[in-house]
This record gives C-alpha cells, sequence and structure tokens, in this order.
C-alpha cells in the first residue's frame, strides 16, 4: 500500500511536469510564431518600401526623360521655326525681283540706271557700265543661242519678254534665263502697236492691261514670288504721245520703264 501511494505521487508530478512542459512548449511555439509573423511584417514592409522606393525613382527617372523629351522636342521646335523664319526671310527678300538673289551682286537697281540715263552727270554709277537688253523673246531659236554667247562671254543681261510668247515650247527658255542670272523685263502681251498706241496715242487702259498680262505669264513659269520691275514700250518710249498717264499706271504697278 504504501508503495502504491509513492507511485501515485510520481504520477501526479510526472503529469504536473508534463504540462508544465506542454505550457512552455505552447508558450515558445506562440512566440516563435509571433516572431515569424513580425519577421514576415518587416519583410513584407521592407519589400513595399523598397517597391515603392523603385517605382518613385522610375517615375522621378520617366519625370527626367520627359523633360529632356519635352526639351529636345522644343529645341527642334525652334530650330525648325527658326530655319522656317530664315528661309521665309530669304523668300522675301527675293519676292518682287526680276533676277535669282545671286544677281544682286552685279545687278542695278531700275531707278538708278533709270536716273543715269536721265541725268547722265550726277548720277552715282561713275565707272562705264553697258547694259545688254534682249527683246521680242522667249523663242526657241534666237534665244537659246544668246544664252550661249553670254554664259561664254560670262556677262549677263536683261530679256524683256512678250507674255504672248510665253508657251509650254518656250518656258524653258524663260526658265533657263533666270536660272543663268539674268533680269526678266516686261514688253507687253501682245506686242501690237494698234492696241496699245492708237492713232499713235498710248492707250492708258490697254497698257496696264497688258502689263498685268505679261506679269501674270511670267509668274506662271517663274512662280508667284516671282515681280519684274522692269517695262519697256513696244517700239519705245519716244515715238508715240500721250504716255503720261500710261506712265502713272505703270509706276503703280511698280514698273520702271
Amino acid at each position: 500500500m504504501r508503495k502504491f501511494r509513492n507511485w501515485h505521487w510520481w504520477l501526479i508530478f510526472l503529469s504536473i511536469l508534463l504540462i508544465v512542459i506542454a505550457i512552455f512548449s505552447v508558450k515558445l511555439y506562440a512566440d516563435r510564431h509571433a516572431a515569424a509573423m513580425a519577421a514576415s511584417k518587416t519583410h513584407a514592409k521592407s519589400v513595399s518600401e523598397h517597391e515603392a522606393a523603385v517605382a518613385s525613382s522610375r517615375r522621378h527617372a520617366a519625370r527626367k526623360a520627359s523633360k529632356r523629351h519635352v526639351a529636345a522636342v522644343s529645341s527642334r521646335r525652334r530650330a525648325a521655326a527658326e530655319a522656317s523664319r530664315e528661309e521665309a526671310q530669304s523668300k522675301a527678300a527675293q519676292v518682287g525681283q526680276n533676277h535669282i538673289a545671286e544677281a544682286n551682286q552685279y545687278a542695278y537697281p531700275v531707278a538708278q540706271v533709270k536716273q543715269e540715263m536721265d541725268a547722265p552727270y550726277t548720277s552715282p554709277i561713275k565707272e562705264k557700265v553697258v547694259f545688254l537688253t534682249f527683246d521680242d523673246g522667249p523663242n526657241t531659236v534666237n534665244s537659246p543661242k544668246v544664252l550661249d554667247i553670254l554664259s561664254q562671254a560670262g556677262v549677263h543681261g536683261t530679256f524683256f519678254v512678250v507674255g504672248k510668247q510665253i508657251s509650254p515650247e518656250t518656258a524653258p527658255v524663260l526658265k533657263a534665263e533666270y536660272d543663268a542670272g539674268h533680269a526678266i523685263g516686261l514688253h507687253s502681251m501682245t506686242h501690237d502697236y494698234s492696241l496699245l498706241y492708237p492713232s499713235r496715242v498710248g492707250a492708258t487702259a490697254v497698257i496696264e492691261n497688258e502689263a498685268k498680262s505679261a506679269q501674270a505669264a511670267v509668274q506662271q513659269v517663274l512662280g508667284s514670288d516671282f515681280r519684274s520691275h522692269i517695262w519697256r514700250y513696244p517700239g519705245g518710249h519716244f515715238s508715240w504721245k500721250g504716255l503720261a498717264a500710261a506712265d502713272a499706271a505703270l509706276s503703280r504697278l511698280g514698273l520702271d520703264w
């Protein structure tokens, strides 16, 4: 009986010990689980912060790249706009001239030439100058020959063209005259004395209309930017009467003679 009681106490002790061990095991497991959860949360937070930092860095880089792209585009647009302005200024400088821009170095303003003719002793032109002029073209026979001779001599002239002479066949000749650096003047549309000077008196309205028509005919070949400022009366200026009104009309059109 005594022996049984001793075993009884040992069983109670072992039971209590097992319970204590179980409690500590459960607590240890709970602590480890809590630590693992905390570590997981910390890792998740770290990953989230890292991803946020990466995303922020990418957004910043994208904004910088976008700004650089915008700046580059803006720079290209400014350069294109500047080039466009320069081209427009270059074209504007040539609008209304009867020759290409390269001819400026040897061409004389019409008004200056007229001053030389009207008042030779007070003209600013001091050197001896010969102005070569050719009327009644363009044509496909003589005009090319004249162009060849001028090219061989290295000199330039002024071609006074008649509007009705301009056709699909002669247009390349007119273009060749212009491209070679020669000046292009107007010599009426019809070259018909009976229309321009009935009874040898200048018909102002007819002369004005023929000047406009001849200008338009030349522009059909050389472009709308071309504008001649030179007019030569068919038969000359001194051969007819009553040209004062026609002179004034031509002047209003920007034409000298």
